[in-house]
């Protein structure tokens, strides 16, 4: 079982991997006193665009205050300054708009001691007063040698800033949602641009637009640029009115990028799904495509703590490297042990391995895309090394070296169980005594391990005791003064305060660390045991506590995956392990755990709304808090991971049909919400929920629902005589229409959906089909067969011949396609999917199970006979290449029925056997038939 991994010897450079992670452009200088006319060189990284970028210097003091621009004269990226006569004792460095002087900002800005920065003014100061190095995405030197800042004292006065306001982050309708807007405007975000890039994973498609981190400006595309494009540029909302839009990005993992344009705007652009993706396939999952393409090349490099730096990682993560696999194997010579990990070209996919594996020479290592704190890597010797990577079906590699010598721990110079001869003298000599420190993830960071291994740090046992006192909560172990030798647990023990630590050398991925409280006086005591354990134990001045103790408990629900406690939902197995139910919850606080198989899984954190793939464990107590703004919340736990997902959607944004039928509408194009339902035969009443108002029409219908007015005055539910089968819902909450058609039972068990709805009608066997006429344009559909979605993320143009389709994939297929005719067969038994092409006909049919070209018979009249047999039939209409249909069920005769191209469903038709007669009005759209019986 996966423990708190974050605790792990090794695991807190997931977040260096996932993110790259730069710093902000901040920087502030504070000095006793700043002498007139010294020279300042500003120096910006060279992976920040500056294509409409001025800076300049302001200083204040005892003179009062005072700009000095500054200006890369000689084209070197070095931005020079001269700090202007007068006694100064701070200067703050400015990045200003293109069309703004350092003087224009005094009616900003006049001061001479307040370090708070106005709004408006992307001006930047640290806390430490000190000048930068240059580790951050800007740094300030007194001259140009980057190696020799200015030598200053650090400041005492406080200085704060709000915000983060040179940064740009995504907002928008996010997954079902709004995210960081409207009501959530004061929230920044997760997805924020670093090096102008952010990555993304929408499960929904989405609408996005680009504000700044506090707000002060928002960013948005002047008016709808439509679902085609994948570039916009963003205007200042200030310079928009109504026609500021969004963004449209379907759902997939994708790499936004932003530039900033010299105009001041902004140009945002999302690429191709990315196709590091485990969900999907970028290309045909089975190679049935008779056109042969020629497979991507990739290569494999090493990265990771090399040498005694980054490498590849981190601020460095561009970088491909030196080191490059040539036919699986790679020999390197390291100066230093390190510890290393595997990419692929053009940093595509990161490969680590689950948790820290120990001292060993071969592992596994896992797509970061299905890891999470518990990546790590793995260690290597210092001198030459040879690598051996094997490339493995299911997405993982297998990596293995050999080595002169081993990163083993030292073992001792003699033997002690061999004997020695007494007659041999030897001059006696006091044995070396072993210190030992503390290591481990302390206040926030690591400490002592990983990158910092060599710091053997102020944590000493003295005669077998310590006392310290944490910031935060830490988790730590025990190793030697001299790094020969490692403690840690034996797998996570829990909050506990008494622990065996045992020497690494012997254990693999269970390592772990001791949980200590931060905010307390801790007192440690290290025992040295002859076994080479040791046993570490503290006293807190105060014990922590994660439990209320004034009430009780909830019970634990003793079966099944469930919710409980303030929220108390049973959740409904998918057949895979993936349990899901949904809520409506009013607002407010509550607590719950995880209960699986009468087990309790907790996490202990505070959560509003939602909850993203957190794991749960069964060592922790405390409930996890979850703050509702109110709407419905849909709670997912997966099994094999112990995660839990909480999606939440407000009920201002939540349209469905309610009472007898339950379906919640999903939002498709424009103001129109979609849905289905399977209903057996019978009388079923119903309202409408629009965005929290009850929309209501009092009457009954048969089977079906045509663009029927709803009105929030009324009270009456809806009575519906369903004949049985697939029922499609159509919501429109701009006009309040409701449009409701059926599919007779056995229609529709095989579906393709998305910018295609069609149902496919069973042939014989577990074969399929439907014919259709579509225009020229791209389309994406998925299948949905008995009720579970079947999903190829490739690409096709016009035809598709037998490619199978995956529950497990989740892209939509890409359809591209010229003005035609166009027939679906979808085989069960092997999921797999074929589309024939053919150009349209300029005439008036039948076709499905029946098939019957009608001829003119005067004006906009097409009439055809034909002869059936008793039995059912399912057709739809051909006009002049359109496809027209009703999904109604008839029997012998049709009385004029309406047919539209708006709707997908065809007509069922039970005849008795007979000859039948088809009458088409081009102009009304009309349908009748009439028959003479065999």
């Amino acid at each position: 079982m996966k423990s708190k991994s974050f605790k792990k010897l090794t695991a807190v450079l997931l977040s260096v991997l996932l993110m790259f992670s730069m710093c902000i452009p901040v920087l502030t200088v504070s000095a006793a006193e700043l002498p007139s006319g010294t020279v300042l060189y500003l120096k910006p990284n060279s992976n920040w665009t500056m294509s409409n970028a001025r800076f300049a210097l302001y200083v204040f003091g005892s003179s009062g205050n005072a700009w000095a621009n500054m200006s890369d004269e000689d084209g070197d990226g070095y931005y020079v300054g001269t700090v202007p006569e007068g006694n100064w004792t701070n200067v703050i460095f400015c990045r200003m708009n293109p069309s703004a002087t350092a003087n224009n900002w005094n009616n900003k800005w006049n001061q001479t001691a307040d370090l708070e920065v106005p709004d408006g003014m992307n001006c930047y100061t640290v806390k430490s007063g000190t000048w930068d190095k240059g580790g951050g995405t800007w740094s300030l030197y007194g001259s140009d040698t980057p190696t020799d800042p200015i030598e200053t004292e650090p400041t005492t006065e406080k200085v704060i800033i709000e915000g983060d306001p040179d940064s740009y982050y995504l907002f928008g309708y996010i997954d079902g949602a709004n995210y960081a807007c409207e009501e959530d405007a004061d929230n920044a975000g997760e997805y924020k641009f670093v090096d102008g890039k952010v990555d993304v994973t929408f499960e929904q498609d989405s609408y996005v637009a680009v504000k700044m981190g506090d707000n002060s400006k928002w960013y948005m595309t002047d008016g709808w640029l439509g679902t085609t494009v994948d570039t916009a540029v963003l205007y200042d909302t200030a310079d928009l009115g109504t026609t500021a839009n969004k963004l449209y990005v379907p759902a997939g993992t994708y790499t936004l990028k932003l530039i900033e344009n010299a105009d001041g705007t902004l140009t945002l652009t999302y690429g191709d799904e990315d196709p590091s993706s485990p969900d999907e396939p970028t290309t045909d999952p089975v190679e049935t495509d008779p056109i042969e393409t020629e497979p991507v090349a990739v290569d494999y490099y090493l990265f990771g703590y090399i040498n005694g730096a980054n490498y590849g990682c981190e601020e460095d993560y561009a970088n491909m490297g030196d080191y490059k696999f040539v036919d699986g194997t790679l020999t390197v010579t390291f100066e230093e042990a390190g510890y290393i990990g595997v990419k692929t070209t053009d940093n595509a996919n990161w490969y680590m391995t689950d948790g820290w594996a120990g001292i060993v020479t071969e592992v596994t290592l896992y797509n970061t895309s299905v890891l999470d704190a518990t990546a790590d890597k793995l260690m290597v010797p210092a001198g030459e090394v040879t690598f051996t990577l094997v490339v493995n079906d299911d997405d993982t590699l297998t990596l293995s070296y050999t080595a002169e010598e081993l990163p083993t721990i030292p073992e001792p110079e003699t033997d002690p169980t061999t004997e020695t001869d007494p007659s041999e003298e030897t001059d006696p000599t006091d044995p070396a005594e072993t210190e030992y420190v503390l290591f481990g993830y302390i206040n926030g960071a690591n400490y002592g391990c990983e990158e910092d291994y060599a710091t053997i740090g102020d944590y000493k046992f003295v005669d077998g005791t310590l006392t310290a006192t944490f910031e935060e909560d830490s988790y730590v172990a025990v190793k030697t003064s001299d790094n020969a030798g490692w403690y840690m647990t034996d797998d996570w023990q829990g909050e506990v305060t008494e622990v065996t630590l045992y020497n690494t050398s012997v254990l693999g991925e269970t390592a772990n660390k001791l949980y200590i409280p931060g905010g307390v006086e801790v007192t440690f005591t290290l025992v040295v045991n002859d076994d080479d354990t040791l046993t570490l134990s503290y006293v807190a001045e105060e014990e922590p506590t994660t439990e209320p103790t004034t009430e009780p408990e909830p019970t634990i629900p003793a079966e099944g995956v469930s919710i409980y406690g303030d929220i108390n939902l049973t959740l409904t197995d998918d057949g895979e392990g993936t349990y899901t139910g949904r809520v409506d919850l009013d607002e407010g606080t509550y607590t719950f755990r995880v209960s699986e198989e009468g087990t309790a899984m907790c996490n202990g954190s505070s959560f509003t709304d939602m909850i993203y793939n957190i794991p749960y464990y069964s060592e922790f107590k405390a409930a996890t808090t979850l703050n509702v703004s109110g709407g419905r919340y849909t709670f997912t736990y997966v099994a094999s991971t112990n995660c839990l997902t909480v999606k939440y959607k407000p009920y201002s944004e939540l349209v469905e049909i309610f009472g007898d039928i339950n379906v919640e509408l999903v939002k498709g194009s424009g103001s129109v919400f979609t849905g289905s339902a399977r209903l057996e035969a019978g009388s079923y009443n119903f309202r409408i929920n629009e965005m929290g108002t009850q929309m209501c029409f009092g009457y009954t219908f048969d089977d079906h629902v045509y663009k029927i007015v709803y009105n929030a005055d009324w009270t009456s539910a809806t009575t519906f005589n369903a004949n049985g089968g697939l029922y499609s819902f159509k919501y429109d909450t701009e006009t309040n229409e409701l449009t409701v058609q059926h599919t007779a039972e056995g229609v529709g068990d095989v579906r393709i959906f998305g910018d295609i709805e069609l149902n496919l009608i069973k042939d014989y066997g577990t074969l399929y089909s439907v014919t259709t006429t579509l225009t020229a344009g791209t389309y994406q559909f998925r299948v949905d067969e008995l009720g579970t979605t079947y999903c190829n993320g490739s690409s096709f143009t016009e035809s598709i011949y037998q490619i199978a389709y995956s529950s497990d994939w989740k892209s939509a297929t890409t359809f591209n396609v010229e003005d035609g005719k166009y027939t679906f067969r979808y085989d069960t038994s092997t999921h797999q999917l074929t589309v024939l092409y053919a150009p349209l006909e300029q005439k008036v049919s039948i076709f499905g199970d029946i098939e019957l070209e009608l001829t003119n018979s005067t004006g906009t009249l097409y009439t055809g006979t034909v002869t059936l047999e008793a039995g059912t039939y399912a057709f739809r209409v051909d006009e002049f290449g359109i496809t027209m249909c009703f999904g109604g069920t008839y029997t012998d005769t049709m009385s004029y029925v309406t047919y539209s191209s708006d709707f997908s469903s065809a007509t069922t038709f039970n005849a008795t056997g007979g000859d039948y007669t088809f009458t088409y009005n081009t102009e009304t759209n009309r349908l009748s038939v009439s028959y003479v019986a065999a």
